[in-house]
């Protein structure tokens, strides 16, 4: 995602019905859906610091400390999730969740701000679906370069979507890269360690 353009951000669709969804307390469900369940509210004295960290040459710190109220759909203390360029916006709705530390990507996130940033991504997805009515979300996320990550900071597309709306967003090819015949006792061993 490029930062804003001088002018702002002119020509992206209004996150305003989002953020009416997201504000409310209780979400009723359509006929024949079970209820949505919220998350907790953050417990404030788990909060971060009032000035998360950040590195003054990524793109998206920069753009957190001049995020103007029109452009963000939610702000919280450890994430927030605001509106891609128009030319950068694969649907109508799509949104950036991104971490307010800076974060270069999922491995290195602590469990606090993952969770922060996955919650408000699931807040997100479920107010897709009331308030632009998506019968589905697509999560989107790399982390290193070698998966395609372009800012260095964590962060997560949420694409709604709808049935019939021409937008292939899982990979159409196969990685070509061969692991070592041990790969799975060598990820558990990783993982036990």
């Amino acid at each position: 995602m490029r930062p804003p353009s001088p002018g702002g951000w002119v020509g992206v669709p209004s996150a305003a019905p989002i953020r009416r969804v997201l504000r409310r307390r209780s979400v009723r469900p359509r006929t024949g859906q079970q209820p949505v369940v919220r998350a907790p509210e953050p417990d404030p004295t788990s909060l971060p610091p009032a000035a998360p960290e950040r590195e003054p040459d990524c793109s998206f710190c920069r753009l957190l400390d001049e995020l103007s109220a029109g452009c963000w759909v939610a702000r919280e203390p450890r994430a927030a999730a605001l509106q891609p360029l128009a030319a950068d916006a694969l649907a109508p709705g799509h949104v950036v969740v991104a971490s307010e530390q800076h974060i270069s990507g999922m491995p290195e996130a602590s469990p606090e701000d993952l969770t922060a940033t996955m919650l408000l991504a699931q807040r997100i997805s479920r107010g897709m679906r009331e308030a632009l009515g998506a019968t589905g979300v697509n999560l989107l996320h790399s982390s290193g370069t070698d998966a395609g990550q372009e800012v260095a900071h964590l962060h997560l597309h949420l694409v709604p979507r709808w049935e019939g709306d021409g937008l292939r967003a899982w990979p159409s090819s196969r990685s070509t890269h061969r692991a070592p015949e041990d790969w799975q006792e060598r990820l558990r061993r990783s993982l036990a360690g």
